[in-house]
């Protein structure tokens, strides 16, 4: 996932780091409510978070829902 998110965020251009969980290493996903538990993985969730820490947007697609790059770039745009 390191390789995807960092083409993609060249690609849009973007400053903000990415963080993602992993096919066992669910943890992240976990804590923030966005794993099927009964099913093992986690759905497509993001959370932007401002740099003292505090959840600014967040966004949980289930599984083969389509994400909205308009409405992460605006999220993104708010903490500029």
């Amino acid at each position: 996932p390191v390789l995807s998110f960092l083409a993609y965020s060249n690609q849009q251009r973007f400053t903000h780091s990415f963080l993602s969980d992993f096919k066992q290493h669910v943890a992240v996903a976990d804590e923030y409510g966005a794993l099927f538990e009964d099913k093992g993985f986690a759905t497509r969730a993001t959370f932007v978070i401002d740099k003292e820490g505090f959840i600014r947007w967040a966004v949980i697609n289930g599984p083969g829902e389509e994400r909205n790059a308009d409405e992460y770039a605006a999220a993104l745009a708010e903490l500029a």
